[in-house]
């Protein structure tokens, strides 16, 4: 006997007193009214979801065909008080320290450019 025999063997050998050593065990199921509920809320689920959608897509249409409202005086004057703060908040993290040097660039005569492409 090889390796293989013996390894199945052994294993049945344990499977076989596995099973008669098993407690039983009940399978249960499902009361027949459960299972009816279960056929019920899938019956009406689906339109139920389906109405939801169209809902949604109605509403979506209808806000998409409204134009958009006319300005009142509140917003045309919040127009004119917004400062460059308001539009752009986060401006202020491009302003670096010796930002000034960095943002101009060296004059170089065609002469020293000739030179250093050499």
């Amino acid at each position: 006997m090889n390796d293989d025999d013996r390894l199945k063997h052994a294993f049945g050998t344990l499977r076989r007193h596995d099973e008669k050593h098993a407690p039983p065990f009940k399978v249960s199921e499902a009361p027949p009214a459960e299972r009816s509920r279960g056929k019920v809320i899938a019956l009406f689920a689906a339109p139920a979801t389906a109405l939801a959608v169209a809902a949604a897509a109605m509403l979506f249409v209808v806000r998409a065909d409204r134009s958009p409202p006319a300005p009142t005086a509140a917003t045309q004057s919040a127009r004119v008080v917004a400062t460059p703060a308001d539009l752009a908040p986060l401006d202020f993290l491009l302003d670096v320290p010796a930002g000034s040097v960095i943002s101009n660039k060296p004059v170089f005569d065609d002469a020293v450019v000739s030179e250093v492409k050499r």
